[in-house]
């Protein structure tokens, strides 16, 4: 009598014991869904880059380092979004703007410069990668208009890379950058947006000033839209090529 009781006992405690592993594996798998839901909303506040663009139309001599270059990379995936800066050398340096794509199940796009080392004998290798955060140059109190020489032998090459923005983007960057007297400013790449009382768009331009000696750089400018369709550049901050030429080891 006191065996049966035992293993009714017994039974009762594993029908307890695996409904409340059930109910533990139950919530558990609503918290994962609640967090992969959370997950897949854009956050608001925060950058979101532009996935959409296309590759862009590098220049034939930059087209076929960029070509050389990446053929034997493996594990990321390179899309030119803008060729912006050129280094004289034994052969020359080109840094290229690019959308990152690493091979993984679940992969996460990024901004990245990748700068390219193409020799006089028609050889061409990545010598660096440098995380592009789109926040580093959007994040300031005010106008970045200065026009310098760039330092370390690197310059706007002549035939930088142009680009045409999405519609809405266009129209608010051309209402935008219309209250910038004495500047022109030639959208290279659209780099992504920011969700705040309206929306921040970040674009990579070429700018410069009018002056008797213009000097062109390289800009991150943002154009702020509200909800009712104005539209006004709120920041704009240079690059410094340097930034992105450290050599990959």
């Amino acid at each position: 009598m006191k065996k049966k009781l035992f293993l009714l006992l017994m039974s009762l405690v594993m029908v307890f014991a695996f409904a409340a592993c059930g109910n533990s594996s139950e919530e558990q798998a609503e918290e994962e869904t609640t967090a992969a839901e959370a997950a897949e909303e854009p956050v608001t506040g925060g950058w979101e880059i532009d996935t959409e663009a296309a590759a862009v139309e590098l220049p034939e001599e930059v087209q076929a380092a960029f070509e050389k270059a990446t053929k034997k990379l493996d594990g990321n995936d390179l899309t030119p979004l803008a060729y912006f800066s050129k280094q004289i050398v034994s052969g020359t340096n080109y840094q290229i703007l690019c959308r990152s794509l690493p091979v993984t199940e679940n992969p996460v796009p990024k901004l990245q410069v990748v700068v390219i080392y193409a020799d006089l004998e028609g050889n061409a290798e990545i010598t660096n990668f440098t995380d592009f955060n789109i926040a580093d140059y959007t994040e300031g109190d005010g106008a970045d208009l200065h026009a310098e020489d760039v330092a370390g032998g690197w310059e706007v090459p002549e035939d930088y890379t142009k680009a045409e923005l999405p519609d809405q983007v266009k129209a608010a960057f051309e209402k935008g950058i219309e209250q910038v007297g004495g500047s022109t400013f030639t959208p290279m790449a659209y780099l992504g947006s920011q969700v705040v009382a309206g929306t921040n768009y970040a674009v990579l331009v070429e700018g410069e000033l009018a002056s008797q000696e213009p000097v062109s750089n390289i800009q991150v400018a943002v154009i702020y839209e509200d909800l009712d369709g104005n539209a006004e550049l709120t920041n704009i901050c240079t690059l410094d090529p340097a930034d992105f030429t450290m050599r990959v080891e």
